[in-house]
């Protein structure tokens, strides 16, 4: 959406995360595919409430709002855009304060905390599901769907192997999944014996998956290697392709692979991530699994013995989906809302 935004001339600055994670020193995706389209990023070093009693996040929650100040007194935007989140909180809410009027989206079916709390101050509110026009005010409530990245939109199916058997798609999300990668690793071999496995693993310096993952593919048969391709990150057009290449998927139940999944009618076995707000990855989930699609196995105490026999059961052709689905690319409605409002905003100014 920022590049549509800037290809029509607006002028984009990103506050975002610049780790991957605390304490860990690589860069995280956001970070390196916001720089690559030459968008100024500024690194938000933001607190967030939560319930483990973590001090650092609590006094991180000052430094939020008196870096989110400055920020916004450098930029000077005409408008704040934001996707939610606890880095969203100070951006909003000093926006509010210094009279810089912002817009929201929520990509769940449910309502993250950070956007029901700034819907009471945003000027409009952009929602991806019909099903979390309840948590927000009408009157400044618009359903655009999610916006899709073009290169995922327009990939083309990719033949990753030579050999023809089931391909499974394995993605934790742009961070990746340790606990997934952990019961992939435990029962690699046996998986291989029966599939081709596309694994995108993520790339933290604390789990170093990556590396652990590739260590045990160079100690494979020759067969089974060729059945194997992992990569840390994939971009959007990979994914796209990674998606069309698969049977079915294995993934978390992020809020854009699960509009990505219902997009394309993929199935997928989903393990959401359990300490989500509000169980949010769940309901994702569950909403996938309501129109036929989805198998969900919870993470908790769950063994590689049963992962994998749960990944041989599982037959894709028994997971298609069951009532009418009628999803929106949001990239163009969102980028003319936008536009529409900072028109309206310019005239009354004038």
């Amino acid at each position: 959406m920022a590049q549509e935004l800037k290809k029509q001339g607006g002028q984009i600055f990103w506050l975002g995360h610049r780790q991957t994670m605390a304490r860990d020193r690589h860069l995280s995706l956001e970070y390196q595919e916001v720089t690559a389209a030459e968008i100024p990023f500024y690194n938000l070093l933001a607190g967030k409430f939560d319930q483990t009693g973590n001090l650092i996040n609590w006094l991180k929650l000052p430094l939020g709002f008196i870096q989110a100040l400055i920020l916004l007194l450098k930029i000077q935007p005409d408008l704040v855009v934001s996707f939610g989140g606890y880095l969203a909180v100070p951006v909003v809410m000093v926006a509010w304060l210094i009279r810089i009027p912002s817009v929201i989206h929520e990509q769940t079916t449910i309502a993250g905390r950070a956007n029901q709390l700034l819907a009471k101050i945003a000027k409009k509110v952009f929602l991806t599901w019909q099903d979390s026009r309840q948590f927000f005010p009408s009157h400044k409530t618009v359903i655009t769907g999610l916006p899709l990245r073009p290169e995922f939109i327009q990939a083309k199916k990719k033949e990753f192997f030579s050999a023809k058997r089931t391909t499974i798609y394995i993605t934790g999300g742009k961070q990746g999944s340790h606990p997934i990668n952990n019961l992939v690793a435990a029962v690699l071999p046996e998986l291989l014996t029966e599939f081709n496995l596309i694994h995108q693993t993520g790339d933290s310096q604390r789990t170093r998956d990556f590396s652990r993952l590739q260590k045990l593919k160079s100690q494979l048969p020759q067969e089974l290697k060729a059945r194997y391709q992992l990569k840390p990150f994939f971009s959007a057009r990979e994914t796209g392709q990674a998606f069309l290449a698969a049977d079915f998927v294995i993934s978390r139940a992020g809020a854009h692979t699960i509009y990505e999944l219902a997009w394309l009618g993929k199935p997928a076995i989903l393990i959401p991530l359990p300490f989500s707000a509000g169980q949010e990855q769940l309901k994702n989930a569950q909403t996938l699994a309501k129109i036929g699609l989805a198998q969900l196995l919870p993470q908790a105490d769950l063994q590689p013995k049963d992962f994998l026999f749960s990944v041989k059961a599982f037959d894709p052709k028994q997971y298609q989906l069951k009532t009418k689905l009628t999803l929106t690319n949001g990239l163009k409605q969102v980028t003319t809302e936008i536009t529409k409002f900072l028109y309206a905003a310019e005239k009354t100014q004038s």
